[in-house]
């Protein structure tokens, strides 16, 4: 065997141990000197950065082009709003700026609620009810909070997140009415032996969106006692 012949063996051995995670063939005695290698033993086989189809070091056409073009940008997170101004209930006596898009109508002098079970806050996401009310009582807190909700409607209740601050209790419920899943925020204020309440209710799947404008407008609640005896 002539040197020649024994260099192109140890060079041809010496490519194959190197790329033999991708597989090589000894160039058959037909392969020029020189010339192009068989499919799966050349750079372009390989994906190197030379390659025209092969993005590489950012050199290839659709690096040059700046990329593929980027989908449209994502709308920015809805922030619903709360009304202009407060609403009045029960002559004056309750003050709630409400959630902007809802509106509760009083029932009796005592209590106010939604009628319309279809509105929605200024995102489109649905507050299918809301009230406010007032009431009367020497009960606990734990005992006038299950009335309300017993008047609502709501006998088997989960409460959670309850806090309190001073005379003002806020809590999250949850119940399975018919079928239909609801959560809750609800506010007591005790004042002079009254307890002021307001409530508004959504979807499990709305509430972690709605949750801080309700609380903004509990924050806004002012109680205006009428002068007894």
């Amino acid at each position: 065997m002539g040197m020649r012949s024994v260099r192109s063996l140890l060079s041809a051995s010496l490519i194959c141990g190197a790329l033999a995670l991708v597989g090589c063939d000894k160039p058959s005695s037909s392969t020029a000197p020189g010339g192009s290698a068989s499919a799966g033993g050349g750079p372009a086989a390989l994906g190197e950065p030379g390659d025209p189809g092969v993005a590489g070091d950012g050199a290839g056409p659709a690096a040059a082009a700046g990329g593929a073009e980027a989908g449209p940008a994502a709308a920015p997170p809805c922030d619903p709003e709360l009304d202009i101004q407060a609403t009045s209930y029960f002559a004056g006596r309750m003050l709630l700026t409400q959630v902007k898009g809802t509106e509760l109508v009083e029932q009796n002098p005592f209590f106010a609620r939604s009628t319309d079970g279809n509105q929605q806050d200024t995102c489109g996401r649905s507050v299918p009810f809301a009230a406010v009310g007032y009431v009367r009582s020497g009960a606990s807190l734990a005992e006038i909070r299950d009335h309300v909700l017993l008047l609502r409607g709501f006998e088997e209740v989960r409460y959670s997140g309850e806090s309190a601050q001073g005379d003002t209790t806020v809590a999250t419920y949850e119940v399975d009415a018919g079928g239909t899943a609801v959560k809750g925020l609800v506010l007591f204020r005790r004042d002079r032996g009254w307890y002021y309440w307001s409530l508004y209710e959504t979807t499990p799947e709305l509430f972690p969106q709605q949750e801080a404008i309700f609380r903004r407008s509990f924050g806004s609640l002012m109680i205006r006692p009428v002068r007894e005896g």
